[in-house]
């Protein structure tokens, strides 16, 4: 089965990774083999992560090893790529793969993290009798949104939201692909946005804009059951469908929304995922986003582990996200969420004594206008 574009097969099931063993492949994308494994000496379930760029690599003798010619991109990709990763890990968003410890292992950057039981957001919908029903849509949408905003907050692109990829916890909690890297190959998928294309003469300045384009990408396919048209596609001309056009339970603003994000040229979707909810009639009603944390609250989390030799980490894995005057990153908690407004606590409750306190005070009160009556 092609699990790549590169054709470079999965690990084996049962192969050994450090003190992993390989149970499962859950996909293969342009970046990366996401497996479930299990550890040798407890038989406790990790998500296991294997970096693999696509037409970037090739494996051999059970490594991964760069194809002829790409030793030094490969190389650095290596770098960029552990420097993205340990800042998504610090970042510890819920609906991102958590991840506890990353190295360089067998050819390749290898990453690992807790287990979270769900399914495959294809095989979900697959088995539905019917299509998401608008407020499931609109919970996955705020999911999406919530996620990415959380990246740009802290100069970060997601950049990778392939369907195929996403899974969908036994709750019901949307849980996105890990983020990509900044290779990419000629067979880009279809949420790729024209600015990110390889094959783009005169590409636009990458940005939040760009990975809104991508989560329109997902919102057209949930809603029509089919991915849009790829950009080289479209270039060819290839029309997209106009989701206003047919009869339909979807809200028009929703479909507003995931049609201008959907537009060729950068300029013209929203240029932040705040817009984009706005424009999707889903405005976020808390008193505080989930990403937007006291700082003074925030109990910093450990680095992820990175090892190996040649794996340098800077302080930010920017190198093409297209973000400029990069801005030291935050240390988040990692937090639940929901879909629910966020309401203040009511205060305290009021001690006993300063009640009886003010009965007393009362009371002598009305003894003293008593007496002079």
């Amino acid at each position: 089965m092609k699990l790549a574009v590169n054709d470079t097969p999965a690990l084996a099931l049962g192969r050994a990774v450090r003190q992993f063993a390989v149970v499962d492949c859950l996909g293969v994308d342009l970046h990366t083999g996401i497996y479930r494994a299990q550890s040798i000496d407890t038989e406790h379930p990790v998500l296991l992560m294997e970096y693999l760029p696509a037409e970037l690599v090739e494996r051999r003798a059970e490594a991964v090893h760069p194809v002829p010619g790409a030793a030094e991109r490969y190389k650095s990709a290596i770098s960029r790529y552990a420097s993205r990763l340990r800042d998504v890990a610090e970042l510890g968003h819920p609906a991102i793969p958590m991840l506890d410890d990353i190295w360089q292992d067998q050819g390749t950057l290898y990453a690992v993290g807790p287990w979270q039981g769900g399914r495959s957001l294809l095989a979900e919908l697959a088995d539905r009798p019917s299509w998401p029903d608008p407020q499931l849509l609109q919970q996955w949408a705020r999911a999406m949104c919530d996620a990415l905003t959380a990246l740009h907050r802290q100069q970060l692109l997601h950049g990778n939201l392939v369907m195929h990829m996403f899974r969908v916890r036994q709750t019901g909690e949307l849980i996105l692909p890990l983020p990509g890297g900044d290779v990419f190959a000629m067979d880009v998928p279809p949420c790729m946005a024209p600015e990110q294309h390889p094959l783009n003469s005169q590409p636009g300045p990458v940005g939040p804009w760009s990975d809104v384009y991508q989560l329109s990408a997902v919102m057209y396919h949930l809603m029509t059951g089919a991915a849009p048209p790829t950009v080289l596609r479209r270039w060819e001309g290839a029309p997209l469908q106009a989701l206003s056009d047919k009869p339909t339970h979807w809200p028009a603003a929703l479909l507003a929304a995931t049609q201008k994000g959907l537009s060729m040229h950068h300029d013209a979707r929203p240029q932040s995922v705040e817009e984009w909810l706005d424009l999707a009639g889903l405005p976020d009603r808390r008193t505080r986003r989930r990403h937007e944390l006291d700082p003074a609250a925030s109990v910093p989390l450990d680095k992820a582990i990175i090892r190996g030799p040649g794996v340098t980490t800077p302080t930010m894995g920017l190198t093409g996200a297209g973000f400029a005057d990069p801005k030291t990153a935050l240390r988040i908690p990692r937090q639940g969420f929901d879909d629910m407004e966020i309401v203040e606590e009511p205060p305290d409750e009021i001690p006993i004594w300063v009640w009886l306190c003010l009965g007393v005070a009362v009371a002598a009160f009305i003894s003293i206008l008593i007496r002079t009556l």
